[in-house]
């Protein structure tokens, strides 16, 4: 689990869309996987960072100085274990304690949703820590991944999840592809198939990834069901 320069470069193209990263919770504490100098291209290319690169200390290998950089005042991590010492100590396979609900500005799963076996679980839990006007950042495998986690996700079910009639809109999905070097290259908007009016196909050879930021728009009223992709909350 890691934020790679596309990964980065993503949560800056995100901020700009408007999340806010002010309290933010990930998945796992991700590693960084980013050199500086591709940290100061992304600043220049986007110049919405709160924090200069000079400002902060890279002193482990993890990402806590990134989201600073981005405006985290605060920055939790959320495991199964402590062995990479996360903050929170916590299955993501169960329900959440109410002191995590409602909570967090932004939270950011950077490859670790599709090791969760109970994958609806986790994502209701996510929902729910959110607060209002947070923002959910999800970097999934979608191709050519089998043997990376339980899952490879379609693009589809993240659109019925964070839909509106479950208090959220998906703001930006990307896919993007990486070659056997582990290189990323292009990427594709997807587009919501419910607004196309088609199914949203895409076949190819290379690992591919979907980068999506979905916002929360409402307090949620009534309990996520995983069985229904659209029902009311």
């Amino acid at each position: 689990m890691g934020i790679t320069a596309n990964c980065s470069k993503f949560l800056f193209y995100s901020k700009s869309l408007g999340a806010r990263f002010d309290h933010t919770l990930t998945l796992g504490r991700l590693n960084l996987f980013v050199t500086q100098k591709e940290l100061a291209e992304q600043i220049s290319l986007f110049s919405n960072n709160e924090k200069k690169l000079d400002e902060v200390e890279f002193t482990s290998e993890y990402s806590e100085p990134l989201f600073t950089i981005l405006g985290a005042r605060q920055t939790s991590s959320i495991d199964f274990s402590d062995y990479e010492k996360a903050t929170i100590i916590h299955d993501m396979n169960l329900p959440v304690p109410g002191e995590l609900k409602n909570k967090y500005t932004a939270i950011v799963d950077g490859g670790t949703i599709e090791h969760i076996f109970n994958f609806p679980a986790a994502i209701k839990n996510c929902m729910e820590m959110l607060q209002t006007g947070g923002h959910y950042i999800g970097i999934t495998p979608v191709n050519n991944l089998m043997g990376h986690g339980f899952y490879q996700f379609s693009p589809e079910l993240y659109y019925n999840i964070f839909s509106e009639d479950n208090g959220f809109t998906v703001v930006k999905a990307v896919m993007c592809t990486s070659d056997g070097k582990k290189l990323f290259s292009d990427w594709y908007e997807v587009m919501n198939p419910k607004s196309v009016r088609s199914r949203i196909m895409f076949t190819n050879s290379f690992p591919t990834y979907l980068m999506g930021l979905a916002k929360k728009k409402i307090k949620r009223k009534k309990h996520f069901c995983p069985g229904a992709s659209a029902e009311r909350l």
